[in-house]
């Protein structure tokens, strides 16, 4: 296989799963780290938690960004693609970790996917001041059936506003034009969620608790 049908063959795949992911943004980078390309250092501190079938399927630069697709296995047996990348905006650099899920969701799978995005946030916690959170695919698998086509909904429309905001406005849109009541109202719910599970306390999860109603009057606004 040449490498065009290897590249046209995962993006076929990539399409079944787009939406079975959990993505974490590193902001503020640390001073020490300073770097154009500090997708490398991250993605060599990754390799150490990476174990057979480790595969970069793609790396691409442009003016603003560079990209790792990489497809490996965690704990063995669980299947993941991780799309790693840097971005430049407003002259401050970031980068986002996406954790593709690449096999049937299942108990052991979800288990095993909490315990690797704890291990890829601390990873991002030795480069970044701030983790965000502003996907994660396995919160809908921990609710209800009925709740799950709901939280679908809201996850995507949230996802949509969430993206527009950032590329206009930067990562911390949110805490800059929100109102005084909606940041507490979103705080608030982070706390619950972090004293709930203890090893994210130090990620910024609020923009995966911002409720669609509270975006779409921002919006309005």
């Amino acid at each position: 296989m040449n490498p065009w049908e290897r590249y046209t063959t995962f993006k076929i795949k990539m399409r079944k799963i787009m939406n079975k992911y959990i993505e974490l943004i590193g902001r503020n980078i640390k001073s020490e780290f300073i770097s154009e390309n500090i997708v490398e250092l991250i993605k060599n501190k990754l390799f150490s938690i990476f174990e057979k079938e480790k595969e970069i399927i793609n790396g691409m630069y442009d003016d603003i960004s560079f990209s790792y697709e990489i497809k490996f296995l965690f704990n063995n047996q669980y299947s993941y693609i991780l799309d790693l990348r840097d971005l430049t905006l407003n002259d401050e650099l970031s980068t986002t970790i996406k954790i593709y899920l690449n096999q049937e969701i299942e108990p052991n799978y979800v288990e095993n996917s909490y315990k690797l995005k704890l291990k890829i946030k601390e990873i991002l916690f030795l480069f970044y001041e701030e983790i965000y959170c502003t996907y994660d695919f396995l919160n809908s698998q921990l609710c209800s059936p009925i709740y799950i086509k709901i939280h679908k909904i809201e996850n995507k429309v949230r996802e949509i506003i969430n993206l527009e905001m950032i590329s206009k406005f930067g990562i911390n849109w949110f805490h800059q034009y929100s109102t005084d009541d909606y940041i507490k109202e979103v705080e608030d719910y982070s706390h619950f969620y972090k004293k709930n599970y203890r090893e994210f306390k130090v990620v910024k999860t609020e923009l995966t608790h911002i409720s669609p109603s509270i975006l779409l009057d921002l919006l309005k606004k």
